[in-house]
């Protein structure tokens, strides 16, 4: 069984710690056109929300959860985002989905920048987005980008 922990500070101080069965959140599967390809995510939204974190990952060929080894660490930030009220929009990278989009001759504007343009900018024209404040969140070559 997966187990979530939840822990409880007092200034410096852990007060509380509790392990609880994981809880699966409400997720949307989500595409997002860039160029000729669709980018498959997961779009989690939360009530009230006023905030949409977008999760850019590091180099290499990442899934949408950034996953290394058993870790999600996309995931696990987009869950405790979306426990705060904060939506966020994490996707399969473009290396590991369309991995013949990507050549020797690809730049890392290619590689990263191109598609976090097109995902801030269909969130921006989107009704249901247009008012948030976007941030982009990048991991390695994400963040450094």
């Amino acid at each position: 069984m997966a187990l979530d922990f939840d822990i409880s500070f007092k200034e410096d101080k852990i007060v509380g710690f509790f392990l609880k069965q994981h809880q699966e959140v409400n997720a949307n599967d989500y595409k997002i056109k860039s160029g000729t390809i669709d980018l498959k995510g997961t779009l989690l939204e939360a009530e009230k929300s006023s905030i949409l974190v977008v999760f850019i990952h590091g180099s290499g060929t990442n899934d949408r959860d950034e996953t290394i080894g058993p870790n999600k660490p996309f995931k696990d930030m987009a869950e405790a985002f979306q426990k705060e009220g904060i939506a966020s929009y994490r996707f399969d990278k473009r290396t590991k989905s369309n991995p013949e989009t990507f050549s020797d001759e690809s730049t890392v504007e290619d590689e990263v920048v191109v598609d976090a343009v097109a995902i801030v900018n269909h969130f921006r024209s989107s009704e249901k987005f247009k008012n948030h404040k976007i941030i982009v969140l990048g991991h390695s070559l994400g963040a450094f980008m």
